[in-house]
This record gives C-alpha cells, sequence and structure tokens, in this order.
C-alpha cells in the first residue's frame, strides 16, 4: 500500500494481480489497473510518484518471475520489464523520477522510472563495500536477504539505508545528480 497526498490517493495491489487506486479522503474508487500478468499475478509492492506515476511489483503465476510495471494514474501501461532477482523492498527516489529496488541475496538495482532502464548506483559511504556502476549490486558474497530499505536527507544528497533479515545495516550515499550520465 501506498499513499500520495499530493494527488489525495491511495493504491493498494493484491494476489489477484490488480492494483486499486482510492482517493485517500473518502476511499471512492478511482480506477482498477491490471498490473502484473493481466490480472493473473500477485502485486507485492506498490508506489505513487506525485508527479502522476504509479509502481507495481509482482509475480506473474504464468511466467514465476518478478515484473516491475509503470502506469500513469490513469491506469495507461508505459513500461514494463522482467527482472531477474527477487524483489522485497522497493523506495522511489525524492524527485519521483527513480526508483530503487533490493532483493534476495543483498542484490540492488536502480531504475529510471519511465522506461524502467537500469541505471548506475551510487557511491558507498562504508568504504568496505566497492562502488560499483553496475545496476544491480551485492553486498558480499554470502549476503543476507535486504527486507528494509528507506531514503533519507544528508546535505546534498540522500542515504540509502538497508535492512537485513540478519539484522546487520549498509548506508549508502545516493545522489541522482552526480550519478546521472544522461540515459
Amino acid at each position: 500500500m501506498d499513499v500520495c497526498e499530493k494527488l489525495g490517493l491511495v493504491a493498494t495491489g493484491g494476489t489477484d494481480g490488480v492494483v486499486v487506486l482510492r482517493e485517500s479522503g473518502g476511499g471512492k474508487l478511482v480506477r482498477v489497473v491490471k498490473a502484473v500478468g493481466g490480472g493473473k499475478g500477485c502485486v507485492s509492492h506498490v508506489r505513487l510518484s506525485f508527479r502522476g506515476y504509479l509502481v507495481a511489483v509482482g509475480k506473474s503465476q504464468e511466467s514465476g518471475h518478478d515484473w516491475i510495471c509503470t502506469f500513469s494514474v490513469n491506469g495507461e501501461e508505459i513500461a514494463r520489464k522482467k527482472v531477474e532477482m527477487s524483489i522485497n523492498v522497493i523506495v522511489m527516489s525524492e524527485d519521483g523520477y527513480e526508483l530503487i529496488v533490493g532483493g534476495n541475496s543483498s542484490k540492488l538495482a536502480k531504475f529510471k522510472l519511465l522506461a524502467l532502464k537500469e541505471r548506475s548506483l551510487f557511491d558507498s559511504m562504508d568504504k568496505t563495500h566497492k562502488a560499483t556502476n553496475s545496476a544491480i549490486v551485492e553486498l558480499t558474497n554470502s549476503s543476507p536477504h535486504i527486507t528494509a530499505m528507506t531514503l533519507t536527507p544528508l546535505e546534498g544528497c540522500q542515504q540509502l539505508v538497508l535492512g537485513t533479515n540478519t539484522g546487520m545495516f549498509y548506508v549508502y550515499r545516493y545522489s541522482p545528480r552526480l550519478i546521472d550520465n544522461g540515459s
């Protein structure tokens, strides 16, 4: 579930592969969007951007793969991408244009929201982990699963804080301005 006060919307996903959009003030149904597998899948995560975009993440029952789908809040599909990782958590960048996903084996990926194009990641604040320009990163060889993730403000950029199922956490510097390579 996600709430976007600027849009006045609440989005929820379910086991039937659809996302339901409701007005946040009174709960009035706005629309139902078939997000994953044409209604044959499970929506595990949803995010709303104040810019009018809806992101749904789920697993198709037909293929068994995880998918990321981007829609306008009017229900029009913008992009769809099959991903090779099992997604546990997602966060949207403060500007509403990027999506960061975390999954099993501590894998991270960052996507440009409108095209779901993989983008390079961010510099590590913890120097024990190498920074990378790859769109997918593994924290260690025998990595735990990422179970929590949040972006927090930091002067001039943001911090991406990751929590794992072993109780460890990692902090990374995240600044789209510094890493945007025009792609």
